[in-house]
């Protein structure tokens, strides 16, 4: 999962319907403080792929291709919960992962040193709030699914009538980043008015407290996901229409909890003045 290529979770599609959701949720001081560290004609929307762009550009630097690493953590299947000492980064990089990275970017957004680096902090925090809700960003068995061969034969909702489907060769990661997405919605906008119409309509979703929580208690709740999807998946390779059906209630409740908990870091780093000392 440490390649540049294997942990762009969500894909720009879900990034994107992340920080839009997000978006509709801050408060006015947060809003107004996300329009002044953005440049003009910039949305959260818009710069919500921003780290996997940087790291996918053929001459990006070595440092940035290392932050490659933010993006997930390596909670194996036997692990009940995240454990900082284990799960996070090599020996030499011990916060290099998506929980520790969170954990920093909560002062970051307000207290980075200079405007580019609030402006790449609010970036980043749009961005890896959505990565920690992908199951397989927070389970580690075989790569997070990057070393199982799937076959992604499913119509989906999107391909419509007298579409047919074609086997799609692709691995169990890659294809919750942005292959059941591909069948589900055509376009961010479609898939955050689906949610907004539909999850964030459920009991679930008006709980007290549900935008909440820390980067750990997410982290082990997705991994907790990450084991019913391996479950799911394990007896077959073959990601048909069944698959898809179970899988869409799972993805449309974490794109959507990803928006609703973005929202309210945002609007807490915001909402205080204090900075630690450097």
């Amino acid at each position: 999962m440490g390649t540049s290529s294997a942990a762009f979770a969500w894909g720009a599609v879900g990034h994107a319907a992340v920080a839009e959701l997000a978006s509709r949720r801050l408060t006015p001081q947060a809003a107004a403080t996300v329009a002044q560290v953005l440049e003009p004609g910039q949305s959260m929307a818009s710069v919500a792929s921003w780290p996997d762009e940087i790291r996918a550009d053929p001459k990006t630097t070595p440092d940035v291709k290392a932050t490659g690493l933010w993006h997930f953590v390596r909670i194996p299947g036997s692990a009940a919960v995240y454990d900082a000492r284990q799960h996070c980064g090599p020996p030499n990089q011990p916060q290099a992962c998506v929980v520790e990275q969170l954990e920093r970017l909560r002062n970051d957004l307000r207290c980075a040193p200079t405007p580019q680096d609030r402006k790449e902090a609010l970036m980043w925090a749009i961005h890896l709030v959505g990565d920690l809700h992908q199951p397989l960003h927070a389970y580690d068995d075989l790569r997070g699914g990057n070393d199982m061969p799937v076959v992604l034969r499913a119509h989906g909702p999107y391909c419509g009538p007298g579409c047919a489907p074609w086997p799609e060769r692709t691995n169990l990661h890659a294809a919750w980043d942005y292959g059941l997405l591909g069948k589900l919605v055509p376009d961010h906008a479609t898939l955050v008015a689906r949610i907004e119409d539909g999850w964030m309509r459920t009991s679930e979703a008006q709980a007290p407290n549900l935008d909440g929580g820390t980067p750990v208690a997410w982290a082990n709740a997705s991994h907790a996901l990450g084991a019913q999807v391996w479950r799911m998946t394990q007896d077959t390779q073959v990601l048909d229409d069944d698959y898809i059906r179970q899988a869409e209630p799972i993805v449309m409740r974490q794109i959507g909890l990803a928006g609703m908990r973005l929202a309210r870091f945002i609007n807490e780093a915001y909402a205080s003045g204090a900075c630690p000392r450097r």
